[in-house]
């Protein structure tokens, strides 16, 4: 079974969920399992009264070096990797923003891949999986293809952790027997425990191309697109870890879910006023989170404090436009990782305090500010 996406809710999911490959941090490193209860309605705190300070990095721009709003960024130790999946492309820039390289093998030979996913970097090398072809193709910095590993099984998701894989199966009936959500598998991809078993699809056969799976520390964090549930795993034992308690606002509690997205559903995802989709970023003390009530609206975002367990909904009233003015990418040592536009940032900037923006790297804010890229900014909360 082919998982499938319609075009408009395919670009939905994407302003929603374009997440990256950056190391989560949480707050409760045990396994206690812990429920969230999240009001949507909840009274709403404006966004900059929870800023203590931003920090700003800007990207240099050449025509070699022009990103688009959707890239995701993979964990590097020397500066910055950025990927387009859907243009194919991988991109290097130092710490201080200053492009360095980029390579692009998007095609149909055997040594590139005809769409990008889940691409992950390790060990000095990328690493992305190809739906279509069942690989795992890897080529290092220089953009020189260095192997390849056979997936077995037509897999949504995978991660690569602790030397070995996990594979997530997207609900997929039928599929070799196989009738289990998460497989675990030893670096050569041989599965070697199976978990999450199910005998019905559990969602619709419809998701975006994002990682189902996190690494959190030694843990990895598995949530399937469609749930409120999120599992962690640990030691090859697979454990619940967070309930999104969206009550009787989560549509799915009410609303069956059917093996396709017909006209039903998606009247309901776009009337009913309840949520459908959300993504979340976990940090220590916060987690940050998007939500979708609507087909036609844009998204709500707000946050739960992880000690207090309350939600509360941010707004934005410096923001002049509609929508969210920046996309969450991660929480890393208590910052928020975010991109903004130089429009939306702008915005930002005029009314925030100045002595708590520091720009880092080589354009000034000026600069920055009149950037074509996406610009980088790491917000402390307070």
């Amino acid at each position: 079974m082919k998982k499938t996406l319609l075009p408009f809710v395919f670009v939905l999911l994407i302003a929603l969920s374009c997440q990256s490959s950056v190391e989560e941090q949480s707050y409760n490193a045990s396994s206690e399992f812990t429920t969230y209860s999240i009001d949507i309605e909840a009274e709403s705190i404006e966004f900059m009264d929870q800023i203590e300070s931003v920090e700003l990095v800007g990207f240099e721009e050449s025509s070699e070096s022009l990103l688009t709003a959707n890239i995701r960024f993979l964990n590097y130790e020397e500066g910055y990797i950025v990927v387009d999946e859907g243009a194919g492309t991988v991109f290097i820039f130092n710490e201080d923003g200053t492009f360095k390289s980029k390579f692009n093998h998007k095609g149909q030979g055997p040594e590139e891949y005809s769409f990008m996913q889940h691409t992950e970097y390790r060990d000095g090398f990328i690493e992305i999986y190809v739906y279509s072809r069942r690989k795992m193709m890897r080529y290092n910095l220089e953009g020189d293809f260095i192997g390849a590993v056979d997936v077995p099984y037509e897999a949504t998701d995978v991660i690569y952790f602790e030397n070995g894989y996990l594979l997530g199966m997207g609900d997929q009936i039928g599929l070799d027997s196989l009738d289990h959500n998460l497989v675990l598998t030893d670096k050569e991809m041989k599965p070697y425990a199976y978990a999450l078993p199910f005998s019905k699809p559990e969602g619709v056969v419809v998701k975006p191309p994002t990682n189902d799976f996190r690494i959190d520390g030694d843990r990895v964090l598995c949530i399937r697109f469609w749930t409120d549930s999120v599992y962690q795993i640990h030691n090859d034992e697979v454990k619940p870890y967070i309930h999104f308690d969206f009550g009787d606002q989560w549509l799915w509690k009410e609303f069956p879910m059917s093996n396709s997205l017909d006209g039903k559903t998606i009247n309901a995802m776009t009337d009913a006023g309840k949520v459908w989709a959300y993504e979340w970023i976990l940090g220590t003390d916060r987690i940050e989170m998007t939500y979708m009530t609507s087909l036609a609206l844009p998204p709500g975002i707000g946050y739960i404090d992880r000690k207090t367990k309350d939600f509360h909904n941010y707004s934005f009233d410096w923001f002049k436009q509609e929508g969210i003015p920046f996309r969450s990418i991660a929480i890393i040592d208590g910052k928020l990782m975010a991109v903004f536009s130089a429009d939306t940032l702008s915005e930002m900037i005029e009314v925030i305090d100045q002595e708590k923006v520091e720009v880092k790297g080589f354009l000034s804010k000026e600069q920055i500010l009149q950037s074509e890229n996406p610009i980088l900014v790491w917000i402390k909360f307070k």
